[in-house]
């Protein structure tokens, strides 16, 4: 897709934020993604969040001969972290948020700029494409840069999109003053904290419409290791309780704009989340949060199987989730005996 040079002396500046950690073998193709771009007026914050391999080499080497390109080197304190620290020294007027491995094609920002002022809105969602390493050629054949707004949907806000869509941050294209009115993300989350800036955005931002396109403007690698991966696998984790409570303080502060569907859904799904929680070991969380959950003053959701329903409702979380559990372990030993019994009977 071509612009006029009108458009390309008016080109608002787009931050790309980029938190590393041990990325040296990705990191190379990441970089020349967002400095291939047919967009002109980028600049790239990366931080470097300790990396212990060549990242910090990598990265100095390629600031040598790019001058938009701005880095700093942190001791490790996490994604979230990391990307405030790179919100601060942005100076765009947009921002756009990149894992170490995730590869733009050179239409994105280009694509998401336009959709912005199509559609006149401060956010984009654009689409993803998943590869594999082996799939890298094929892929960006297969991609055309030939994009239209014709299949774009125009959300009414924030929430209306959590509801119909699945993204992650990284697709988006956002007003860097959306992001610093709600401080950034919360870092100390190392999971579910783009939910979190989410719900924070759709609490402080009620009617902010949201432009979004199946056009791929993504490409996020699968099969290598990742911090997501990693926290996938450390099952079960408290990461979405402590997100989904942090969001629901926050909504609760938010009293004037607060309305009913988003807190039904914030607290709601907090509901859900302390009973998981809570079954899972993570006691003292999951009470920290049922505390949090009573300041909603609404009641528990619908859960499943009917008797959790109904012991919730009648007897509170506490009371329903000690019965429950006095239960699984009542039809554990029941079913321990049963098949004793029957390994017994098949001996004989």
């Amino acid at each position: 897709m071509q612009i006029t040079l009108l458009e390309q002396m008016n080109e608002p500046l787009v931050s790309i934020i980029i938190p590393c950690f041990n990325r040296e073998k990705y990191l190379p193709e990441t970089i020349a993604s967002c400095l291939g771009q047919t967009y002109g007026s980028i600049e790239l914050i990366i931080i470097d969040d300790g990396s212990t391999d060549r990242t910090w080499d990598i990265i100095k080497k390629s600031m040598r001969n790019n001058p938009q390109i701005k880095a700093i080197r942190t001791t490790n304190q996490g994604q979230c972290s990391a990307r405030n620290l790179g919100i601060k020294l942005a100076k765009g007027r947009y921002v756009k948020f990149l894992d170490s491995d995730d590869l733009l094609l050179p239409h994105s920002i280009n694509y998401q700029v336009q959709i912005l002022r199509h559609f006149q809105v401060d956010v984009t969602v654009g689409g993803v494409k998943l590869f594999r390493d082996r799939e890298l050629i094929s892929v960006h054949e297969n991609l055309m840069a030939d994009v239209s707004f014709s299949n774009s949907i125009l959300y009414q806000s924030f929430l209306e999109l959590i509801l119909n869509q699945r993204f992650t941050f990284n697709e988006i294209l956002i007003s860097k003053s959306l992001v610093d009115n709600v401080e950034g993300f919360y870092s100390y989350l190392k999971g579910a904290e783009e939910l979190n800036l989410c719900l924070k955005l759709a609490a402080i931002y009620p009617k902010s419409k949201i432009a979004f396109s199946e056009e791929v403007v993504l490409m996020k690698r699968i099969g290598c290791y990742s911090l997501a991966y990693d926290l996938r696998q450390q099952k079960p984790n408290p990461w979405l309780l402590l997100s989904l409570e942090h969001a629901g303080k926050y909504c609760l502060e938010q009293k004037k704009s607060l309305n009913t569907e988003l807190k039904n859904y914030v607290f709601n799904r907090l509901y859900i989340s302390m009973t998981y929680a809570y079954r899972n070991g993570f006691v003292g969380k999951a009470l920290v949060a049922y505390s949090t959950w009573k300041l909603a003053k609404i009641k528990p959701p619908v859960l499943k199987p009917w008797y959790h329903h109904i012991l919730h409702h009648r007897l509170g979380f506490l009371w329903a989730e000690k019965i429950l559990s006095i239960m699984r372990i009542f039809i554990s030993k029941i079913r321990a005996i049963f098949i004793y019994k029957t390994k017994s009977i098949q001996q004989k």
